[in-house]
């Protein structure tokens, strides 16, 4: 509480005190300043940014200051990198928006890493599902820069044309120099990987249901249907003695869908899925042996943790509204059906956009809300009209008939002819 903001003065003050230490205690700060000593901080922190960032910061549009950011990190030079940390706790209107498409397309490399590394942690600390979210979709899409082979000191290495080279070098004593050249390895990748899924864990566990679903929102909206890959089975032998038989072995036949490869998009999704599973050690959703992909989806919840999601049904309408990825709204409509009187209280604008979506899932869904608010006496245009255009075919049939049965409401201005 505002007791310890004292103590995390001193943390500050003090040469002695770590930079991971001091990062977090200004986390904390942030966290139990009132608003005006909050901003006075961010104040102070703005003052210190270099010359050519700190007028920008504070006055001007986020497409110059993003232009302004850029040239300053051209010159890759590491200490210039320490900026990227300030501009996050400064966090205002001009710095947020540059940021965030720095965080798009900045190279998980040195000197980018470390400091996006960074960022990450505080807004785990934070909650801020955008920025977190935007981070863990890039820790699943990107290859590591290096892996380790074997038990030796042999790491391989990507190389820009496709292929990979081998070195034997001590990556692990390179790592700690300001000047290294390597970074995000295959273990360090698979820790955050597994690190996105423990923090939404903890908090669902501890029954946090706000920060849950905001921040379980943020790890999947960045993904869209283009990140679904092709459908693939492995096939691999395992030991199955049988009487007077030690060493029989059968075939086992494991699918993975379009989506399986992304761990924390699967466990949010699918935690609780009579149709995928997830093995100790791996990083993938595999399809049980009854299920292959194509079948019919079940008709029962899916997902970790589903009262949370019927505790802030808000954030399944944030993903019905702006996510652009078919198993985010086949969950988010299955989840909403259940929150019926949440559903009951949806305005006609919020009616009208979900039917506005491109997925039919979705527009099925708005359409049957539509059906529940549609007036014959007094019908709304808007509605109809969204009716009519939405993706769903019965709903189209359906507009029509009511076009039809209440022309005298239509005709005045020649909507619908």
């Amino acid at each position: 509480d505002k007791s310890a903001i004292s103590a995390l003065g001193r943390l500050l003050n003090d040469n002695s005190t770590t930079e991971a230490v001091r990062r977090i205690a200004v986390e904390a700060l942030l966290k139990l300043l009132n608003e005006k000593d909050r901003q006075d901080f961010r104040n102070d922190c703005l003052a210190k940014l270099p010359a050519e960032l700190r007028e920008l910061a504070r006055q001007d549009s986020s497409p110059v200051f993003a232009q302004a950011l850029q040239a300053y990190l051209s010159k890759d030079e590491v200490q210039r990198f320490d900026v990227l940390t300030t501009l996050y706790v400064i966090d205002n209107d001009v710095i947020r928006p540059a940021l965030l498409e720095l965080l798009k397309t900045a190279p998980l490399k040195p000197n980018y890493f470390k400091q996006l590394r960074h960022i990450f942690k505080a807004a785990e600390y934070r909650c801020d599902g955008e920025v977190f979210g935007l981070l863990a979709y890039r820790f699943e899409k990107e290859r590591a820069m290096y892996a380790k082979w074997y038990q030796a000191n042999w790491y391989q290495q990507p190389t820009q044309y496709g292929g990979t080279i081998y070195s034997k070098q001590s990556v692990g004593d390179a790592l700690g120099k300001a000047d290294a050249k390597y970074a995000y390895g295959g273990n360090t990748r698979q820790y955050l990987r597994k690190r996105v899924w423990r923090t939404l864990r903890r908090l669902a566990e501890l029954g946090e249901a706000n920060d849950y679903v905001k921040m379980a929102v943020g790890v999947l909206l960045p993904f869209s249907d283009t990140d679904a890959q092709p459908l693939r089975n492995s096939v691999y032998s395992v030991h199955d003695p049988q009487p007077g038989n030690r060493w029989h072995y059968r075939t086992v036949q494991t699918n993975w869908d379009a989506f399986a490869g992304y761990y924390s998009f699967n466990r949010v999704l699918y935690s609780n899925s009579p149709r995928y599973e997830f093995k100790p050690n791996s990083m993938g959703a595999r399809c049980k042996a009854d299920y292959h992909p194509g079948d019919v989806a079940p008709a029962v919840r899916e997902e970790a943790f589903p009262k949370l999601w019927e505790a802030q049904p808000i954030g399944l309408l944030h993903l019905l509204s702006e996510s652009n990825c078919l198993p985010v709204h086949e969950f988010a409509t299955k989840a909403l059906a259940d929150c019926k009187d949440f559903c009951e209280q949806l305005d006609v604008e919020i009616i009208v956009m979900l039917l506005g979506r491109p997925y039919e899932i979705t527009a099925r869904f708005g359409f049957e809300l539509a059906r529940t608010r549609y007036d014959a006496a007094q019908p709304d245009r808007d509605l109809v009209l969204a009716v009519a255009n939405s993706a769903f075919a019965e709903a189209r049939v359906q507009a029509q008939r009511w076009i039809d049965e209440g022309r005298n409401h239509f005709l005045p201005d020649n909507q619908f002819l």
